[in-house]
């Protein structure tokens, strides 16, 4: 069975990049990543600077790479592709936050989507393969 980019479901948004690398070496990849990251963290701290950086993972294929009280942004990563997720942070619930949260998050995903469209070459997922391979489309 096939497998396409992981992305945290019931996030307020999901977009879909494309990252430089060509393939040629295993270095070349993480070194890639760590471009885009850095390069993804600067354009949103840029529009909501309430982010502050982190690095930790929510379960395996998470990488969370910017939070603030209220929300979470998460990268997943598939060869070539990656996703960005903005969600709303697991602690809010703990806090009592959850409604304010999801608010929040709702109320930016038109900023939050505009930032990475004039800043990266966006995809939209456009359908599923029946083994399970995703099919993208540049925006």
């Amino acid at each position: 069975m096939g497998r396409s980019v992981n992305y945290v479901s019931g996030a307020a948004a999901v977009a879909f990049l494309t990252m430089d690398y060509d393939g040629e070496d295993e270095y070349g990849f993480d070194d890639a990543l760590a471009d885009n990251i850095e390069s993804l963290r600067i354009v949103l701290t840029k529009r909501f600077p309430s982010f502050k950086y982190t690095s930790k993972w929510d379960g395996r294929e998470e990488h969370r790479i910017l939070e603030n009280d209220l929300a979470r942004v998460v990268v997943c990563t598939y060869g070539n592709l990656m996703s960005v997720s903005l969600a709303v942070d697991t602690g809010a619930a703990d806090y009592g936050y959850q409604a304010l949260a999801e608010r929040w998050c709702r109320s930016v995903v038109k900023k939050f989507t505009a930032a990475l469209d004039s800043n990266f070459t966006t995809l939209t997922k456009i359908g599923t393969f029946s083994n399970g391979e995703g099919v993208y489309e540049r925006r």
